[in-house]
């Protein structure tokens, strides 16, 4: 966690079964315009979601209940998604397993590095195109899920450094 921060680690119940056919995910980004446009892109395609402002928030998010998949803004202003990531690995359970996605507007090969060595499971860049949310998703997700789209064939996420 950054210094000064208040946040604690607190421990994750360490099982959480989900039995939904629908996913249930969680957003965290500091901008308002971003969660919206996740949010809007995520229902429509039949997805559950929580949207949360900050770093602080989504940890607090996942103390309340388990999520399917995290989106977290690599840069947020209280605490990073790097950080957040950390946290959720380190406190066990559910958390440490749960595919984490960052989303950021750095597209650089490094920066895709530095976001997968920290412990997140894979990477979008801004702005996001549903077709690369899709593949992410469809990715991730546990096939348990019954999801009524796919992404389009032929179509991979633009991902930088691959």
């Amino acid at each position: 966690m950054t210094q000064g921060s208040d946040a604690q680690v607190i421990p994750f119940p360490y099982s959480r079964v989900r039995t939904s056919v629908r996913p249930h995910i969680l957003v965290a980004d500091d901008v308002e315009t971003n969660r919206t446009v996740f949010s809007a892109m995520l229902r429509a395609l039949n997805v559950g979601v929580d949207v949360v402002p900050n770093g602080i928030a989504a940890l607090e998010a996942a103390r309340v209940r388990s999520y399917d998949m995290i989106l977290l803004d690599v840069m947020m202003p209280d605490i990073s998604g790097l950080e957040v990531t950390s946290a959720l690995r380190a406190a066990g359970g559910w958390a440490a397993a749960v595919p984490i996605v960052a989303v950021t507007a750095n597209a650089l090969p490094r920066d895709r590095r530095r976001c997968l060595a920290a412990g997140m499971d894979d990477y979008l860049s801004k702005p996001i195109r549903s077709e690369d949310l899709k593949a992410v998703l469809h990715d991730w997700l546990p096939s348990r899920f019954q999801l009524n789209w796919r992404p389009s064939v032929g179509q991979s996420p633009a991902r930088p450094g691959q």
